[in-house]
């Protein structure tokens, strides 16, 4: 009885860009997919429809439009970000060093929302941040709920509506589903159930290693279809392994699950719509925008031939013979130096005898040397596919490097240096946020420095 009470206590009334709820004034924007606010308890998303008479209509994804109340625990300390003055949105709370706040943008059929979390103190801090709602779906409470590959997902077969809530940067470290009384107090914790029919709560929550005097942000997507929701399925396409579908809400940017398949002496370059493609329409884990149903491809490139091992040492000097008679002197002449050929020969081998060492810790062996010599010289490719080539391979990727000394490497691979300390703590950062290792590695390739460092070598960019 409390929660259908919650629902008839509010009465809106829509303004030009605002909100009035029970006298507050709330911030509100939308497009023709989906719809965002403060609320009561926070902000609130809500789905967006044309009726028959052609007139715009809303239907609700949280109880009462009532919306979501988010939590910060900083320490022990759990304190719960409430509307100040009747704002929520863009509101900085402040807990002694501790500044955060929360942030709505449009994104398609979805709202981004974007938590910030700023450390002012001397030393690194532990802070946990997250949202909770009594859920349903255009008034029906009682709407299936389910947690699928890191995301949530609400849908009414009746109505055909659905809601999604997936990860916008950095996977959510807890989601949690049940009955609705139980949200609020579950904000940090993870469900055991996987699926839930009745009267329904979700919540959602990361943990953030906040560095001194540095700031980490999170986002989530939460968004609304007034259509049945699509599937993307996935196809090894020759590899091995498995991935589920992934259930998208249309009209919505999400990122692409991770991929999961591999293929003995080939490197996985991303995804295409045609089986038969060689190259990839969409990289790993990239962000689309889905409208309907659709199969993507693994696209796989052949590895290079694995670097040969190293040959026998050679046999010990004999000792020197007895000098022989020096020769008569030979007409004076000028020897003749090396080639512009030879001199680039040297350099382009100096390059990639460097990356052996550098991005291998190893010496080089000649097989393979010279195999990316020839990539170099001979066949067009350029010192950033070579590069490519050494970080995609298995024997770098068994090195197992952390985020900071992955970072090192490629200062010394790409600039040949040691990194400095805020390019340093601006892509280790990156990396925290969710940025992937090659979309770093394309933002050290895509560098004026790199470009010197090829040029030094006369090797291609």
């Amino acid at each position: 009885m409390k929660k259908k009470l919650l629902k008839t206590f509010v009465s809106l009334a829509v303004t030009t860009g605002v909100i009035m709820s029970t006298g507050i004034s709330l911030l509100a924007e939308e497009n023709q997919y989906v719809k965002y606010n403060d609320s009561y308890y926070g902000f609130d998303v809500q789905g967006v429809y044309t009726d028959s008479a052609g007139s715009t209509q809303y239907y609700s994804t949280t109880c009462g439009n009532y919306g979501y109340q988010t939590k910060i625990m900083i320490g022990n300390t759990e304190y719960t970000m409430n509307p100040e003055n009747g704002e929520f949105l863009g509101h900085v709370y402040t807990y002694d060093n501790i500044r955060a706040s929360v942030s709505a943008e449009l994104v398609g059929a979805g709202v981004m929302i974007t938590y910030t979390v700023t450390n002012n103190g001397s030393s690194a801090q532990e802070i946990k941040i997250g949202s909770a709602a009594d859920t349903e779906l255009s008034g029906n409470d009682n709407v299936p709920v389910s947690i699928d590959n890191g995301r949530i997902l609400m849908a009414d077969d009746g109505s055909g509506r659905s809601f999604y809530l997936i990860p916008g940067s950095g996977a959510f470290d807890t989601l949690w589903i049940g009955h609705w009384n139980a949200s609020y107090s579950n904000t940090f914790n993870n469900s055991t159930d996987k699926s839930y029919n009745k009267d329904s709560g979700i919540a959602f929550s990361w943990t953030l290693n906040v560095p001194a005097n540095g700031t980490v942000t999170r986002r989530a997507i939460l968004s609304a279809s007034d259509t049945a929701v699509k599937t993307v399925s996935f196809d090894a396409n020759g590899g091995s392994g498995s991935m589920g579908a992934m259930v998208v809400v249309p009209n919505t940017s999400m990122p692409l699950l991770a991929n999961a398949f591999s293929r003995d002496g080939y490197t996985f370059q991303g995804w295409n719509n045609d089986p038969n493609a060689t190259t990839a329409t969409y990289s790993d884990g990239q962000t689309v925008t889905i409208t309907d149903d659709m199969t993507l491809y693994a696209i796989w490139q052949e590895d290079a031939p694995a670097p040969a091992p190293d040959p026998e040492p050679a046999p010990a000097p004999q000792p020197d013979p007895e000098p022989a008679p020096e020769p008569a002197p030979a007409p004076s002449s000028v020897p003749a130096g090396p080639t512009p050929e030879q001199i680039r020969a040297q350099l382009i081998s100096n390059f990639v005898e460097r990356l052996y060492i550098v991005a291998l810790d190893r010496s080089y062996d000649v097989v393979g040397r010279d195999y990316w010599v020839d990539q170099l010289m001979n066949q067009g490719n350029s010192g950033s596919y070579v590069a490519k080539g050494f970080f995609h391979s298995q024997e770098f990727l068994a090195r197992d490097l952390s985020d900071e000394e992955f970072v090192t490497v490629l200062y010394s691979v790409f600039f040949d240096r040691t990194p400095d300390a805020e390019g340093f703590a601006n892509w280790t950062n990156a990396l925290a946020n969710g940025a992937t290792r090659d979309q770093v590695i394309a933002g050290f390739a895509g560098s004026p420095e790199w470009a010197a460092t090829c040029a030094r070598y006369e090797v291609n960019i």
